[in-house]
């Protein structure tokens, strides 16, 4: 049932992936931010595989199926975490490409904002992406509705600065040292860390969305 929901998943956003693929080179000619559109890509997978789920109920059909809910669940975490992570690789590459060729090529290339992606930028971008993928898929599988969903993680994104805003003012109470030691640890190992971070995230969502889901059918 897993491997189904991943090829369901594929097949759904088969186009997408098509326009993504063609489309992420060009955002250089448009000089936006390589990690921006790479998080509105991951958005945009998000959005779709549950927005099919929605417009077809395709949730209701299952619920009342004999099936095993955690593995659909589990299928739905596994796309979006390789589609994130194969994703990150090919707009990397394009990054690398793109900025080996630029000094060759500026004639044909506009001037170039940004810096190549470096390790550091790519292991916070995906873990930030991880954390949104954790947050997102329990709020769409506890709502029924998918346009209630969107308006809670609208509402997500307008109190998450404020809630950073509220932690460095808390931060600011906590001793110098202490955070100094936790910021040499990350500098030490952020890989480990970055890792680290992304799988407790989706573990702890899996589990809270493998929960919800499968008590929809006496919910």
């Amino acid at each position: 049932m897993m491997v189904h929901m991943i090829k369901r998943d594929y097949y759904i956003n088969f186009l997408y992936v098509l326009i993504i693929i063609l489309a992420l080179p060009l955002i250089y000619w448009a000089q936006i931010s390589p990690l921006f559109a790479y998080l509105g890509v991951i958005v945009g997978f998000i959005f779709n595989v549950f927005y099919y789920d929605n417009h077809n109920h395709v949730s209701r059909s299952i619920v009342s199926m004999p099936i095993n809910k955690k593995q659909i669940v589990l299928g739905r975490y596994t796309f979006l975490f390789f589609v994130s992570i194969l994703f990150l690789i090919y707009i990397w590459f394009i990054d690398m490409l793109v900025h080996y060729f630029a000094p060759s090529l500026s004639g044909l290339l506009p001037i170039i904002p940004y810096k190549p992606i470096s390790i550091t930028s790519v292991l916070l971008v995906f873990a930030g992406i991880m954390l949104l993928i954790s947050i997102s898929i329990p709020i769409f599988y506890i709502c029924q509705s998918f346009i209630k969903a969107l308006i809670i993680q609208g509402a997500l994104l307008f109190i998450g600065p404020l809630a950073f805003a509220a932690l460095g003012y808390f931060l600011d109470k906590i001793p110098e040292a202490f955070i100094n030691g936790i910021v040499d640890f990350i500098e030490l190992q952020p890989i480990l860390i970055a890792i680290t971070f992304s799988v407790v995230c989706l573990l702890v969502s899996y589990v809270i969305s493998t929960w919800i889901f499968s008590r929809k059918d006496i919910i």
